[in-house]
């Protein structure tokens, strides 16, 4: 929402009188009933009011002069009684139109005259004065509407359906040619504004583009300069706003619209992101355009207090007006005005001071007034004391969803910031120290016992943040949404469950272990993950000590698993242990059999191997969590075991058959050298005669 002509921007109510006539006030001894039929005309640039006025005298006076407040100067009026025109006067009551003339015939006590009253009100010119005229064009309407018969009203509103209009709570009919046709029955105060587009101003726009988002400016075709110099501004304007706020500007495409004049929507701007459109009205105001602008980060989806908002909205504003040049900024108050109730009030003040803005418009603009000067004070104020800087970092962790009590760049904040998380972010962030007492004096004025409360919660909270491992998530969430007596049962809770994770780290220090690394839960998760962590570690730890006492049993080395603290996969970490059972089984085994293979034969069997070794070898790999080695040297030493006696007999038998064998050779050597040595010792034969 942007500033109305007095300066302000409040909640679109139309800035108008009562259609009380000029001589029939509530005490007045006329009785009004009045038809009122209004035809506004976009092709024609005019509207056109129809009103048929019966008057009865109830009182002893007779009256012989009348007439009626009208919304703003009519090009023609044209007043008469059964077909016979009057002469009619324009006066000015209280800044309104007055319309008189004289009933001819005087009227008596008891009798009724009726009146038939047209009007003609045509199109005024940009920046022109409320009084001027209403604006109607083929593009936009913005009209203020009233019914006259302030006794007993009827009125009835007709306009193009192609406008798409909209007046106050009324539901439009269309009839067979199209138009929207609006009803009231009992209308006899009603004021209010009928505004309507078609398709964007006199159906035009153009269109620019802003980083990754296009903006198509609507101006009035009789008014180009406003479309230009919006274009210009809102180019400039929106990189500025993203670059200040350190937050993206990733909205859809926006229409900014050029519209009526403030006094006759109630409005110098209004930023809707129901729709994306932005109606800016038609003065040259570039603080104006800023504010408006700046709802683009300061709005509904991302505050829910009308006060932080529009606060927020002016502040930026001021600080970036020598960025923009906008020399027209309006600073915060020097002092709060007094209020009697604080801006968490803000619709409830506004709603009590609408119920007189009929009939006291400038205490309307005096309660408007003060509640957007009070938010830009408190505003101002601690954006003063922290400095721009830390401001900026404020407001950025506000868009981005940071909470004041979660890590840096941790997102807690689930849900739209109020006057509590902004405090917060104030104090924890920016380092307020004057933030508490300007909300509980200005904003939250019954929140003493709430602040009180959370004073306690805050030195307990910073207590547990100098004990070891800090402020877990589940404990800081409960502070971002203020619920102190669950932030009392969180940190009772995170005390015994840091308790558990040091348990952890002592049991695992114990079996040779790393600590398990709960740190990433602790800081982001809540207490049923973080029981469900340290149970899932208790387990396998467990599962380890049943290995160990598995492995001490067997008088073999303490086996440590090759566990990874920061293994957060069970069906992994399970698999190790399970390997190193197994392990820790098969060297037992091993063990076993080579133990149990004694005597000459197996002692035979192992000449050559070296068991001692490969055991070694074996329980080494077993400490240092190495299930493959301890597989292979488990297989080899009971292969080695189990073949011992069989080798050790084959290896004696082969000994025994070689020695035969050579025994064999001896005896067969000596008989032939026996027998050789015989024939060498026999008498030779003697020669034959000749």
């Amino acid at each position: 929402m942007g500033a109305v002509a007095r300066g302000l921007g409040v909640i679109a109510v139309a800035m108008v009188v009562s259609a009380v006539p000029a001589n029939a006030q509530e005490d007045s001894p006329v009785r009004e009933t009045g038809m009122t039929e209004w035809e506004v005309r976009p092709n024609d640039n005019t509207a056109l009011v129809d009103i048929q006025l019966s008057i009865t005298n109830t009182g002893p006076a007779t009256i012989d002069r009348y007439g009626v407040h009208l919304p703003m100067e009519p090009d023609t009026v044209d007043v008469d009684l059964d077909g016979t025109a009057v002469d009619v006067s324009l006066g000015d009551e209280d800044g309104f139109t007055v319309v008189e003339w004289d009933l001819g015939q005087p009227l008596v006590d008891g009798a009724t005259q009726t009146w038939h009253i047209k009007l003609q009100f045509d199109s005024a010119p940009p920046r022109t004065d409320f009084s001027e005229g209403p604006r109607i064009t083929n593009g936009y309407v913005a009209v203020p509407i009233w019914a006259w018969g302030f006794d007993d009203a009827t009125l009835v509103v007709r306009v193009p359906q192609r406008m798409a209009p909209r007046l106050g709570v009324l539901v439009p009919t269309v009839d067979a040619v199209g138009w929207s046709v609006f009803t009231a029955r009992d209308a006899g105060a009603f004021s209010d504004v009928l505004v309507g587009a078609a398709d964007g101003t006199d159906g035009t726009g153009k269109a620019i583009a802003v980083g990754d988002t296009t903006l198509t400016i609507q101006a009035w075709s009789d008014d180009p300069q406003w479309g230009a110099q919006v274009g210009v501004f809102a180019a400039r304007a929106l990189p500025t706003l993203a670059a200040w706020t350190s937050t993206p500007w990733d909205g859809d495409e926006v229409t900014i619209r050029e519209t009526a004049t403030p006094e006759v929507e109630g409005w110098g701007g209004w930023n809707d992101p129901t729709d994306n459109v932005i109606s800016v009205g038609e003065e040259f105001d570039a603080a104006l355009w800023t504010h408006e602008l700046s709802h683009n980060w300061f709005n509904h989806a991302e505050f829910t207090e009308p006060w932080l908002i529009e606060g927020l909205a002016q502040a930026v504003t001021v600080m970036l007006a020598d960025d923009l040049d906008v020399p027209d900024a309006r600073t915060a108050p020097a002092r709060p005005p007094r209020m009697h109730q604080g801006l968490l009030w803000w619709d409830v003040v506004l709603s009590g001071a609408g119920t007189d803005v009929l009939t006291d418009p400038d205490a309307w603009y005096a309660t408007t007034n003060d509640l957007y000067d009070t938010s830009h004070y408190v505003i101002d104020a601690i954006a003063t004391e922290i400095g721009e800087d830390a401001f900026r970092e404020v407001v950025g962790m506000t868009l981005r969803e940071e909470s004041a009590w979660g890590t840096l760049g941790t997102p807690v904040a689930t849900d739209e910031a109020d006057w509590r998380e902004f405090l917060d972010l104030a104090e924890r962030t920016g380092g307020s120290a004057t933030a508490r007492d300007l909300l509980l004096t200005h904003v939250a004025t019954d929140a003493g016992p709430e602040l009180r409360r959370r004073d306690r919660a805050v030195a307990a909270f910073d207590e547990l943040a100098g004990e070891p491992m800090g402020v877990p998530a589940a404990v800081r969430t409960q502070m971002h949404h203020w619920r102190f007596d669950e932030v009392d049962t969180a940190i009772a809770r995170a005390r015994t469950t840091r308790a558990d994770i040091e348990d952890l780290a002592t049991r695992a220090a114990d079996l040779g272990l790393p600590a398990p690394d709960l740190s990433d839960t602790w800081d982001t998760g809540s207490f049923d993950r973080l029981d469900t962590e340290i149970g899932g570690w208790s387990e396998l730890f467990l599962a380890v000590e049943d290995v160990q006492s598995a492995a001490a049993a067997a008088e073999l080395p303490r086996p440590v698993p090759a566990i990874d603290p920061a293994d957060d996969d069970p069906q992994h970490m399970a698999q190790v242990v399970s390997g190193m059972r197994t392990a820790v089984t098969q060297l037992a085994a091993a063990e076993e059999a080579l133990a149990a293979a004694t005597g000459p034969l197996a002692d035979a069997g192992m000449i050559g191997t070296d068991p001692d070794a490969l055991r070694e070898r074996a329980r080494a790999a077993l400490a240092e969590g190495d299930v493959g080695v301890v597989a292979t040297a488990s297989r080899q030493l009971g292969e080695l075991a189990e073949g011992a006696t069989t080798r050790g007999l084959l290896r004696i038998g082969g000994v025994v058959l070689a020695g035969l064998a050579a025994l064999a050779l001896v005896v067969t050597s000596v008989v032939w050298l026996l027998r050789r040595r015989r024939r060498d010792l026999a008498p030779a034969a003697p020669e034959p005669s000749v």
